[in-house]
């Protein structure tokens, strides 16, 4: 039986005149950390900043993605945070209005190599692809992954990678850099380029009218954030 270890984080002193909303986080390199037992990265930052300007208080439960995913879709929290957007996730939550954060969707290779920049050639590439990742929806028909290259998570990919399961993996160059910052990448692994897209990050919300009315309150602030990009 697998247990996951839910860590519980509150970011401010709870307060008896503050509003109590779950969020659902992932262990997220430069996002979404839990660093000292106490969560960091820019999507905190966020959180806190909105938590000063209304009536909230944010619970944040760190879960894996696609555990965190299921919560949000079954209303059992009230904030997903960063996910990428596509047709198949707007019909499951509300996203905010603006995104928070702007990726750079990439290549990882073990060899020195190149590749044309060309996406439909994707198809023919065996690439390590992250279970519950959404890409472009632009190239997912591209990039999908056959079922022998899924990864649990990024750490996990990277792992396969360098044992030489497959020559590529697609990745997001936010992770590959925090991640090389911090001694976790083989020296051997590089990005390709160029990119393959440009992928935006939103807070999403439970389609029921909680959800809509915390997504109307917090638009209205999140509009005011300069977008961040990696």
């Amino acid at each position: 039986m697998k247990i996951v270890f839910v860590i519980l984080i509150c970011l401010s002193t709870f307060s008896l005149e503050k509003k109590v909303l779950e969020v659902a986080a992932t262990n997220f390199p430069g996002l979404s950390v839990v660093k000292n037992q106490r969560p960091t990265g820019v999507l905190i930052d966020i959180l806190k900043e909105i938590e000063t300007k209304t009536q909230y208080h944010f619970e944040i439960k760190f879960y894996p993605w696609v555990r965190s995913q299921s919560l949000a879709e079954s209303s059992d929290v009230d904030i997903l945070l960063g996910p990428y957007k596509s047709p198949a996730r707007e019909k499951i939550y509300l996203f905010s209005e603006s995104p928070i954060l702007r990726d750079q969707v990439v290549l990882l290779s073990r060899f020195k190599t190149t590749w044309s920049g060309d996406n439909t050639k994707l198809k023919d590439m065996n690439i390590i692809h992250i279970r519950g990742w959404v890409n472009d929806p632009k190239y997912d028909k591209e990039i999908k992954a056959k079922k022998d290259y899924m990864a649990k998570d990024f750490a996990t990919g990277i792992k396969m990678l360098d044992s030489q399961r497959t020559n590529y993996m697609i990745a997001n160059k936010r992770s590959y850099l925090e991640m090389k910052k911090n001694g976790l990448i083989p020296d051997g692994i590089k990005i390709l380029s160029p990119i393959i897209s440009n992928q935006d990050l939103y807070m999403a919300f439970p389609r029921n009218a909680k959800g809509r009315v915390l997504k109307r309150e917090i638009d209205e602030l999140i509009k005011k954030y300069k977008l961040t990009k990696y």
